[in-house]
């Protein structure tokens, strides 16, 4: 299993350049939670060439604007939001952004690839076209989305027939268009199941990266978990960035060499500057955010968030005499479970339920908070348990107390909590001291400078990057 010392900036980029006369070319695929876009953006700023490919695929949380932009306006469809309903100052998508349907962002991929700029803005306009007319119940407009689709995909049989003879076949799919597509970077980097798209291409140099894909999804018996498993037993390279993930990978069988464990992709210089300028207002009521969404019933357990435990704990919190309210979030397929369940405890007049927010809302929505409650269900760190070590407010959240290796060399300061009662008396801890006096937020922070700066996360990347080129070669037509 891979590990790398935290050192400087990596200067992989710098080394493929001199060797090979260009930046290395990364595509990402499968932009889940906006960890596709992170990850480019920082690698774009160490001199590669990354982009991004999100196709079939329009939940709010997975778009750039949900984290780069103040938005003004509501989201209506969580899985097709009205973007062009909504105001969003000064934000627009960059061309290394490519998101719609596949019949449109294949095509558009290898218009790009290929030095096509007509019909690469058609397509991208068709793609905007679709997005628009998806988040509009209209049904003329929902045609109009179809329609764009049928032009998209006959615009992709004729690219894939020119990719094809110009020589940018490949083995996957009959028409060659992932082939063609894909051909020229130098490795694919695939998000949870992302990365078979690179795998039905032929495409030696990719990646396979878990977002809390393997803690149960490659051991249903599904064509999906089917999928799964195979797909990550096939990576040359597996990222892995759950600690509570390693043991699967074993399950799977899966080559400890294959393995790189790395931190969530993040970008801690942005939220410690942000710390640094907006520090959070001494006083008011106590206030215990829980961004979480609301899963904890039914499904798989790679998407559970153990929300029922954190009601609970607050319940009995609450029986005991603990003055606070709950900020909760309103949003996942079982928002009505957990507010029968918190009339059922009698928390009602204590829940505050808000909209998603998105990043320009929610860190300062973290910042003012007493202490972030996040989930219970998986022992690891999510995003927003992420977000708050690095702008040094108090996390409680399931963490069980476990070797950290080969993760970190220390244990993130977190007030771990898995049952009820363990949250209950969390909740007591942090109420008797109001104002973080012990200092734990700030070991937050001191703890993510140690153990998830970019540079590590990139060096980790790169290293695995490094070696899928020296083993296949680099892209012939990079």
């Amino acid at each position: 299993m891979s590990a790398t010392p935290q050192g400087d900036a990596p200067d992989w980029p710098a080394r493929f350049r001199a060797a090979h006369g260009r930046a290395p070319r990364i595509l990402h695929i499968g932009n889940i939670a906006n960890y596709a876009w992170v990850n480019a953006m920082l690698m774009r700023r160490h001199g590669v060439e990354a982009v991004v490919l999100d196709p079939d695929f329009q939940h709010f949380a997975s778009a750039p604007e949900w984290i780069e932009a103040t938005i003004e306006g509501g989201l209506g469809d969580h899985f097709a939001p009205a973007w062009h309903r909504m105001r969003i100052a000064g934000f627009v998508r960059p061309e290394w952004f490519l998101n719609g349907p596949s019949a449109l962002v294949m095509p558009e991929l290898l218009a790009r690839e290929g030095g096509q700029p007509a019909r690469r803005a058609l397509l991208r306009g068709l793609s905007a076209l679709h997005r628009r007319a998806m988040a509009s119940r209209a049904g003329a407009l929902r045609r109009a989305a179809a329609g764009a689709a049928r032009i998209g995909g006959g615009v992709l049989r004729r690219l894939a027939r020119r990719g094809a003879a110009a020589g940018g076949g490949g083995a996957a799919g009959g028409d060659g268009r992932a082939a063609s597509a894909l051909a020229r970077f130098d490795v694919v980097i695939g998000y949870a199941l992302g990365a078979e798209i690179a795998r039905q291409a032929g495409h030696p140099r990719f990646v396979a990266l878990e977002l809390g894909t393997l803690r149960g999804l490659p051991f249903e018996d599904s064509a999906t978990g089917r999928t799964c498993a195979a797909l990550y037993r096939a990576a040359p390279e597996v990222f892995v960035t759950n600690l509570d993930c390693i043991d699967a990978t074993q399950r799977l069988g899966i080559p400890q060499a294959r393995i790189t464990a790395m931190p969530h992709p993040f970008d801690l210089d942005r939220a410690l500057a942000r710390a640094a300028a907006d520090a959070p207002a001494a006083g008011g009521d106590p206030v215990l955010l829980c961004p979480a969404r609301q899963h904890w019933k039914r499904g798989n357990a790679s998407w559970l968030k153990g929300n029922d435990v954190l009601i609970r704990g607050a319940a009995l919190a609450a029986t005991r005499g603990a003055h606070f309210r709950l900020t909760m979030v309103e949003w996942g397929e079982e928002v009505a479970d957990s507010r029968a369940l918190i009339e059922g405890l009698g928390l009602g007049d204590r829940v505050r339920w808000i909209p998603p927010a998105p990043r320009a809302t929610l860190w300062p929505m973290i910042l003012r908070a007493t202490a972030v409650l996040d989930q219970f269900a998986a022992p690891a760190i999510g995003g927003v348990g992420i977000e708050t070590l690095a702008l040094g407010r108090r996390l409680v959240t399931r963490l069980d107390p476990a070797d950290p290796a080969p993760f970190f060399a220390t244990q993130p300061p977190v007030l771990h909590a898995a049952t009820a009662e363990q949250v209950a008396a969390r909740i007591a801890q942090v109420l008797a001291d109001p104002e973080d006096l012990a200092g734990l937020g700030a070991r937050g922070q001191d703890w993510m400078r140690a153990e998830h700066g970019v540079a590590r996360q990139l060096a980790l990347q790169f290293a695995a990057c490094e070696r899928l080129v020296a083993r296949f070669g680099p892209a012939a037509h990079g």
